[in-house]
């Protein structure tokens, strides 16, 4: 397989820096029209893994796309589960995603 850095095959078994900003592909990017198009289509973000402290209950661990805002109402969590990894007791075994109310922290 041949690899890619801003457009530039690199030689097989010879060390290469690459700073923050390249972009590398598998794959040969043809012109600057396609690398805009592929940049624009296949870009993944990182998800944040956050821990939530549920009143009564267990803290659940997951996955947020982003941080929530301070105006939010809920959170979208993703993978939840138990600190350990453990399915959470009240989830159906198929659940992947888990919409979350948020709270003030002030009592009412």
């Amino acid at each position: 397989m041949e690899t890619y850095v801003n457009g530039k095959r690199l030689n097989p078994n010879v060390e290469q820096t690459v700073n923050n900003g390249d972009i590398i592909f598998p794959w040969k990017i043809e012109n600057a029209s396609s690398l805009e198009n592929i940049l624009n289509t296949e870009r993944v973000t990182m998800a944040y893994t956050v821990i939530l402290h549920i009143l009564g209950d267990l803290p659940v661990l997951g996955e947020v796309d982003e941080l929530p805002k301070p105006t939010d109402t809920n959170v979208i969590v993703a993978n939840p589960r138990q600190r350990d990894g453990k399915d959470l007791h009240y989830l159906e075994a198929n659940v992947v995603k888990v919409i979350f109310p948020l709270g003030s922290g002030q009592p009412d």
